[in-house]
């Protein structure tokens, strides 16, 4: 198995998760069955798709990060100071 194996199925699990929200949405059920008109829920629906969307962009990240000889990863936190430090000194 390659180390591309679980990045595909990552992606496949992530597309399947992205349709069962657009279709739940488009057809007012599961978490959108109570709450009224598509009107309504199109922001929690936004908000939903977003956090899908951010949280395969995280695991693809990690995933594609070269690891250094201590076991972590080469870029730093994406939060740090330090990963963001050469953009504050251009502003």
């Amino acid at each position: 198995m390659t180390s591309e194996a679980p990045l595909a199925r990552e992606h496949s699990t992530s597309e399947d998760e992205l349709s069962g929200e657009g279709f739940s949405f488009l057809q007012l059920s599961g978490n959108y069955a109570q709450y009224g008109t598509h009107r309504l829920l199109y922001p929690s629906f936004a908000k939903n798709v977003e956090d899908l969307i951010r949280n395969e962009t995280k695991y693809y990240i990690v995933a594609v990060t070269p690891k250094t000889p201590n076991g972590t990863s080469g870029i730093g936190s994406i939060h740090s100071p330090a990963a963001h430090a050469d953009k504050s000194a251009t502003l």
